[in-house]
């Protein structure tokens, strides 16, 4: 029992002992090892029948490997060895990610080679028996995906007074803006897409950086994915608008470090800083255009999260028209409410299985550049893309705007709660490139 794969499968069987809901998921052929086998499927099958739930303690399994094993062909020693690895030489993390991968490798073969049992002489078969193989294919891959879902959430108990419990402090994230705020009753949702419409060269990255600083600035990990812009050109942005260095000046003062230190390190301090001492991280990820994949996005977050051990709030996305479809998928351009889906309903996704606010933006129908107003149906691509998102918000900024360093923002579609279409104004500061002295600008 010296080999690296033995290893392996000795540290998955004492995983599962100790996260015993495995045992519903990971069958005894799963194990390569014979005799890791043995012990397991008497171990699992004791803990599946019990009443209680309970892992059979050491003694226990060596007497109900006993009544298995007649021949004794598994000493003591033996047994030992197999329930008594120590796998605290070991990250979960480490152990959980392979542990995974072995799972639903093991699973997947399993169920592609029924599959392939089906599906023989399916073309000789009447409509009555297909339907009846396409019934089975559908069940053995519904088994496949519990398999891989590892998620023990069976909801909320409407009877527990804590699921009632409505709280901005836990559910919402400021915008920064309290007409904004006010719209959104209390900030951006957790677990929700929101989208800004613009026309082009309007300032939605613009939007999308402010948006980032501001949630860093209130306490929140912020993640921007460019799919346009260079990196260095969004840290310049985003430098200006937070440490308040003129964009003017920013690429001078970037070359000399010790000042650039200093004005970092102010963010931090609570006294002599602009800032609270509960300062947010920003991140920014740099995607090649029209490569960016929902995938991509989802492995993104993912490594993330366990290797930087930092659980991102929000994810501000420039912007989702420049993303690309999953490889396979081809949908020509009479099709491209069913790209805009695949992509919205794509990001709401990696919204609500990371408890992220992903904030993107897309652009207006040309009609409607420079025009003093915006409506919902002003999405020229894909209409899936606004009937997904929780929110959606026009940017509005006419030539007089424009010369005035005006903007406003009118609120197009409100998931949770009453949309009166309201319009909120902003200054642009163009010194640090940031949108202040928000005010209720009038509701249709």
């Amino acid at each position: 029992m010296s080999d690296a794969k033995t290893g392996l499968e000795k540290i998955y069987l004492n995983w599962i002992l100790d996260h015993p809901e495995q045992f519903q998921k990971v069958e005894p052929y799963f194990f390569k090892n014979v005799d890791i086998q043995l012990v397991y499927e008497v171990i699992r099958n004791d803990y599946l029948f019990s009443k209680k739930k309970l892992v059979p303690s050491p003694q226990q399994i060596f007497a109900m490997v006993r009544t298995v094993d007649t021949e004794n062909k598994l000493s003591d020693a033996l047994i030992k060895q197999i329930i008594k690895n120590d796998n605290s030489n070991y990250t979960d993390e480490w152990v959980d990610q392979r542990f995974r991968s072995w799972k639903i490798s093991n699973a997947a073969r399993n169920k592609v080679m029924q599959s392939i049992d089906h599906i023989r002489g399916l073309e000789d078969m009447d409509l009555k028996d297909t339907e009846a193989v396409v019934t089975k294919l559908k069940v053995l891959f519904s088994d496949l995906s519990l398999i891989e879902d590892d998620d023990e959430d069976l909801g909320d108990d409407f009877d527990d007074p804590e699921t009632h419990r409505q709280d901005s402090n836990i559910y919402k994230i400021p915008t920064g803006w309290s007409c904004v705020d006010n719209i959104l009753g209390g900030g951006w949702d957790y677990a929700s897409l929101s989208v800004f419409l613009g026309e082009t060269s309007v300032g939605k990255s613009m939007w999308l950086h402010n948006i980032a600083v501001n949630a860093a600035n209130n306490g929140k990990n912020v993640a921007i994915l460019t799919l346009e812009m260079a990196k260095h050109k969004v840290m310049k942005r985003v430098g200006s608008m937070r440490l308040k260095i003129p964009a003017s000046e920013y690429e001078e003062r970037s070359k000399d470090l010790v000042y650039m230190k200093n004005k970092i390190n102010s963010l931090k301090n609570p006294n002599g800083g602009l800032f609270n001492a509960n300062q947010g991280k920003i991140f920014v990820k740099k995607f090649a255009t029209s490569t960016c994949t929902i995938t991509d996005i989802d492995n993104f977050v993912k490594k993330f999260e366990e290797r930087k051990k930092i659980k991102l709030d929000i994810i501000c996305l420039d912007y989702i028209n420049l993303m690309a479809l999953e490889k396979g998928m081809d949908f020509n351009s009479a099709m491209l409410y069913l790209k805009g889906k695949h992509l919205a309903e794509g990001l709401r996704y990696i919204a609500d299985k990371y408890n992220i606010a992903v904030i993107t933006a897309t652009q207006t129908d040309k009609a409607v550049w420079g025009a003093n107003d915006i409506k919902l149906n002003d999405i020229p691509e894909s209409k899936a893309i606004a009937e997904t998102a929780d929110t959606v918000w026009g940017i509005i900024r006419n030539p007089e705007m424009k010369r005035s360093n005006l903007y406003r923002l009118k609120i197009l579609k409100l998931r949770d709660g009453e949309n009166k279409e309201e319009q909120v104004k902003f200054d642009f500061n163009t010194t640090f490139l940031t949108m202040e002295n928000d005010q209720m600008y009038g509701a249709k």
